[in-house]
Formats: C-alpha cells, structure tokens, sequence
C-alpha cells in the first residue's frame, strides 16, 4: 500500500523533475508487479495465504529503492526500465514529453 500512494504522491508533487516522475513510475509499476505476485501466492497456497512473506519482501525492495533514489543513486528493475520510462515520459509535462 505504501508504494502507490508514495509514488502517486511523487509523481504528481514534483512532475517537472524527471528523475522523481521515473523513480514514482517505477514505484507504482513494481507496486504492481508485487500485488500480483501476492494474489498468486494466495490462490496458489491458500492454507499459507495467511503468511504475507511476498509483502513483507515486497515492501522491503520497495523501502530499499526509496533509499537508493533519495542518495541519488540510480538502479533500474530489469524488467520494469523500459515500462518506467514510458511511463514517466507520458507523464512529464505538455513541453517536455518526448517524441
């Protein structure tokens, strides 16, 4: 739940910076990919669906990449960066979008 609100609260606070508006976008897509996993997780294992261990690591890569881009360091989810970009361009401003 944090990596949503987080992301979405980034993406629309500072749209004209377009490392924060990348870093929100990859937020919100890996929030994603994590809710996904979680639901699969459930219906694969409903006796452990009680057990949110795809949370609790979810939530600890999501905490561990709000570290790394608040220390400016740039890492990109591998099957996530070309996702993110897109993303981030369509949602930079109308004079900055690229073609």
């Amino acid at each position: 739940m944090l990596g949503p609100i987080t992301g979405l609260f980034f993406l629309f606070a500072d749209r004209n910076d377009s490392v924060v508006r990348y870093h929100a976008c990859q937020a919100l897509l890996l929030s994603a990919v994590i809710a996904v996993a979680w639901i699969a997780v459930a219906i694969l294992s409903a006796p452990l669906a009680g057990i949110p261990l795809v949370f609790w690591a979810g939530l600890a890569f999501l905490l561990y990449m709000a570290y790394l881009a608040f220390k400016s360091k740039s890492w990109e989810i591998p099957f996530l960066n070309d996702y993110a970009q897109r993303f981030a361009d369509k949602m930079a401003p109308q004079g900055e979008q690229k073609k």
